[in-house]
């Protein structure tokens, strides 16, 4: 993100996903691993990498850190009922039956049955959930 030295001596970076051809059913997160080799005589104190909704930074080089997925990777969110942000459980639904959007990825789209959808600009850090009129997810994708 940056040329030259930075005045903190941390190297920024920005991880970049690739857009699938097709929508892709939500099965979970896959692990990502990366290797970034530096020079011998760099720099950077740190290198800090941004993803599309967390960064890790490694403060000592070489160094290491593992990133934390969202709590909710969505692969089973299909016959679950939503509940959006600040809004109360349906009554006589135990937590195995819920979604809570507040665990969802931050760039989540939710699609209620009476709602259209603006952009069908594909996003692969995106996951969408259609619902169907009693809040239940019919589908989940990464689109």
């Amino acid at each position: 993100m940056s040329r030259g030295i930075p005045a903190d001596g941390m190297l920024e970076l920005i991880m970049i996903a690739r857009a699938p051809q097709d929508a892709a059913d939500a099965k979970g997160f896959e692990e990502v691993e990366a290797i970034f080799p530096l020079e011998t005589n760099h720099p950077f104190k740190g290198v800090n990498v941004h993803g599309a909704s967390d960064s890790v930074s490694v403060t000592q080089l070489p160094g290491y850190a593992e990133g934390k997925a969202p709590a909710e990777d969505c692969s089973k969110c299909v016959g679950k009922t939503f509940v959006a942000k600040g809004a109360s459980a349906p009554a006589g639904k135990s937590a195995s039956e819920l979604v809570r959007e507040e665990q969802l990825p931050a760039a989540t789209r939710v699609v209620r049955p009476t709602e259209g959808i603006s952009s069908a600009d594909s996003n692969p850090n995106r996951l969408t959930l259609i619902l169907n009129k009693e809040g239940k997810i019919t589908a989940a994708v990464w689109d």
